[in-house]
């Protein structure tokens, strides 16, 4: 039978009888309606991996096969997440055997920070911190230094604007602040400029340092009239533009002699401490402060 054409046809069908009398011919038409198909197996293959025969409403098409949110690979008909770097989005825009990664090479890495090392490793990027051991990474030039801040250097010293740790009473300045016991911050703790006496030593040999009520107190040290004090060895000695001669090693002044009986005038010894009277009055106040202080804080 020949192939006919889907669609709407007449089909005419012609019959020739014999009888005694001759032969007659009748011919009748029917109304037929040729389908292209009942069934997907009905339809021949067109040739592409990347489309699916269906039969629809008798018709045969053929749709490209549903790859979601991939691509169909022509060559073999697999769905694959991408077929070039234009299939990638932002976070991984470059197309490696179908699939979308993050990099190629360790340039595609760079992350703009000077204190990471950038890499590409099996097509994903890692960005390791710069190890600087002891010390941190400057984030202008990426190079180690000891430190940025002062919460970088060990306790009792700062930072400096060279980046270096040093102790804090070098820089001339007044005490760092502490908390109590040593060690790291802790947060629970509250910060305060000294717990002992030690705490507030500021490095200049002609001042008295001592801690009252967690605060340092620095008093110069007291020298006799016409001396002052030697900040190479925190001593007193005359003052060469007060026109005095300074003694000489075993001399003895016997006008002052009778001045040695009261302790609260007489000025300070050799040392250039302060007068004993007046020491032991402010180191008894100083005491009650802090007496005072932590029986308040039980």
């Amino acid at each position: 039978m020949p192939d006919i054409a889907p669609g709407a046809h007449d089909l005419v069908v012609r019959a020739h009888a014999e009888d005694v009398c001759g032969g007659s011919y009748a011919s009748y038409s029917l109304p037929i309606t040729v389908f292209d198909c009942l069934e997907a197996a009905d339809c021949d293959d067109d040739g592409d991996p990347c489309t699916d025969a269906a039969c629809e409403a008798n018709v045969c098409v053929h749709n490209l096969k549903d790859c979601g949110d991939g691509f169909c690979k022509p060559d073999t008909g697999e769905c694959v997440e991408c077929l070039e770097e234009d299939n990638c989005g932002e976070e991984n825009p470059f197309c490696v055997d179908n699939v979308c990664v993050e990099c190629i090479e360790d340039a595609n890495c760079d992350d703009d920070d000077l204190c990471t090392n950038d890499a590409c490793v099996d097509n994903a990027c890692v960005n390791e911190p710069v190890d600087c051991g002891d010390g941190v990474c400057d984030p202008e030039n990426g190079e180690c230094v000891e430190c940025l801040v002062n919460d970088d250097c060990p306790r009792w010293k700062i930072c400096t604007e060279e980046n270096e740790c040093i102790w804090y009473w070098e820089t001339g300045g007044g005490p760092a602040p502490i908390i109590p016991g040593g060690g790291d911050d802790d947060d629970d703790d509250e910060a305060v400029e000294c717990v002992e006496d030690a705490d507030c030593e500021d490095g200049d040999l002609c001042t008295i340092n001592i801690c009252a009520d967690d605060a340092c107190v620095t008093l110069p040290v007291e020298c006799a009239e016409d001396e002052i004090c030697d900040p190479d060895t925190g001593e007193c000695f005359t003052d060469p533009d007060s026109g005095q001669p300074i003694p000489e090693p075993g001399d003895d002044d016997d006008d002052d002699a009778d001045d040695d009986d009261d302790d609260d005038d007489a000025p300070a010894g050799k040392c250039g401490l302060l007068g004993f009277g007046q020491m032991g009055m402010m180191l008894t106040g100083l005491t009650l402060m802090r007496v005072s202080r932590r029986r308040r804080n039980r």
